[in-house]
């Protein structure tokens, strides 16, 4: 996977959470207009901004491509499903989405689509936020078995883990807004394999107990936990460039 080494001014101003939806969550293509999505449980989607209980919420499926018209709109009662063709919900009305042909073995009826609307923040599993979990386990003042807890939510999540000269990086990174390469969300870096160093949040405020040090730049909001030098600074920012795709 190529990734760029410089950030282009569209990638910087999108804005994107990833967090998983309940049972029956619906998608809108309005803020209170008629749902068209309704989504299985903790299906994985890309959230943006909340504003008046609303989050714009992106996810990617993969549909028969009899389902979508030559205006990539898709029909309404089409099954949804994942890569294992699973059901993960079912549309409700019709919906323009953004489509391209299956690259998957036995997939050759199907199209993958990336759906894009809103979804009401009380259809959302809150703790699956990256950084609200990260905050309730960093905040609960239980440093004993701290790790492990912070690695089991890793794994939970879908964290990858990355090594670097120095440093251990654990990079969830936001795979259900967009049919392309995906950026980073969420990065907690480590000296070495486990001494909390700095977390890098794409977008999200965070509210965290005992920093050294907070940065805003337009890369990301950095969090650390160890006052960095300037060289640190540096090598931290070279790790988050490298999770930003070209």
């Amino acid at each position: 996977m190529k990734y760029l080494v410089s950030i282009p001014l569209t990638l910087l101003v999108f804005i994107c959470n990833a967090q998983f939806a309940k049972n029956g969550g619906k998608i809108h293509i309005k803020p209170n207009d008629e749902a068209v999505i309704s989504l299985a449980d903790s299906i994985k989607l890309s959230i943006g901004v909340q504003e008046e209980g609303w989050y714009p919420a992106s996810f990617k499926a993969y549909v028969l491509k009899s389902a979508v018209n030559g205006d990539s709109i898709l029909a309404a009662d089409t099954e949804l499903v994942n890569d294992e063709k699973e059901n993960i919900g079912q549309s409700l009305g019709e919906i323009k989405v953004t489509c391209k042909a299956a690259n998957k073995r036995g997939f050759h009826k199907y199209y993958e689509i990336l759906v894009t609307g809103f979804i009401k923040g009380t259809n959302l599993h809150y703790r699956s936020i990256p950084e609200k979990g990260l905050e309730e386990i960093l905040n609960d003042g239980k440093v004993a078995g701290r790790m492990e807890r912070l690695e089991a939510y890793f794994r939970k999540l879908g964290f990858t883990k990355e090594t670097f000269e120095g440093y251990t990086a654990w990079v969830y990174l936001d795979e259900a807004g967009s049919l392309e390469q995906p950026h980073y969300r969420c990065i907690v870096i480590f000296r070495g394999e486990t001494a909390l160093y700095c977390i890098v949040s794409k977008s999200e405020l965070m509210t965290l107990d005992k920093l050294k040090d907070q940065r805003d730049h337009r890369t990301g909001k950095y969090y650390f936990y160890q006052r960095p030098s300037d060289r640190n600074w540096e090598e931290i920012k070279d790790i988050v460039y490298g999770f930003i795709p070209l």
